[in-house]
């Protein structure tokens, strides 16, 4: 009987030993399993937030700039679009049209030589008057229109060397030579018509003279 006693105290004890260590381990648990998930916590947000600063830096190497806007750069998203409408205007260029076209559109005038009309486009800030005009060298504008901007396609080697506005006249300098066109005097004429209603679309403007090589020519 006394034997049994002893081994049911061991038995006790050894229950109250691993009681005791199973214990120990749930406390443990309790006191490091916070400081693992923190310290994992702490890991993530430091990868996130290093990401993140990446991401701004990313986004903000690819934000245009006024200077982008001015060398004609343009990117299709939202904050380049609000920077590209704010440093640029509004303008309207004068391109021919032919006689089918002529009688499907409402603002036409018609020339010696045919019919111009007008499209809308955007040209950069400073010296609006001098982007517009080069515009109709650069053949940037775009039209539904045919001939449409004819200067750039049948006078390639026709050159803009300088805008001068003196006391509401606009004078256009031209280099180059306007080419072997198809119909030279009708297609020259027509290129110089594009120059000078152009130009008359501002309201600060009350004359127009184009110079080639020095010499007055309209």
């Amino acid at each position: 009987m006394t034997y049994i006693k002893e081994i049911m105290k061991k038995i006790k004890i050894q229950a109250w030993i691993i009681g005791g260590v199973i214990i120990l381990g749930l406390i443990l648990a309790i006191i490091f399993n916070p400081i693992s998930f923190l310290k994992n916590k702490i890991s993530k947000e430091v990868v996130l937030n290093k990401e993140t600063e990446n991401f701004i830096k990313d986004a903000t190497d690819e934000i245009f700039t006024k200077d982008n806007v001015l060398n004609g750069q343009y990117k299709n998203d939202i904050s380049s679009a609000t920077l590209y409408v704010q440093n640029t205007k509004e303008v309207e260029v004068a391109v021919v049209v032919s006689k089918e076209d002529a009688k499907l559109l409402s603002n036409v005038q018609k020339t010696s030589c045919g019919y111009i009309t007008y499209v809308k486009t955007r040209v950069p800030y400073p010296a609006i008057l001098t982007n517009t005009i080069t515009k109709l060298f650069e053949n940037k504008v775009d039209t539904d229109f045919l001939p449409g901007n004819i200067i750039p396609t049948l006078h390639p080697e026709l050159t803009l060397e300088n805008v001068v506005l003196e006391n509401g006249i606009a004078k256009i300098y031209l280099g180059g030579n306007f080419g072997s066109a198809t119909d030279g005097w009708c297609d020259a004429n027509l290129a110089i018509t594009q120059i000078i209603e152009t130009t008359k679309t501002f309201d600060t403007i009350e004359e127009v003279e184009v110079y080639q090589d020095g010499k007055k020519i309209n």
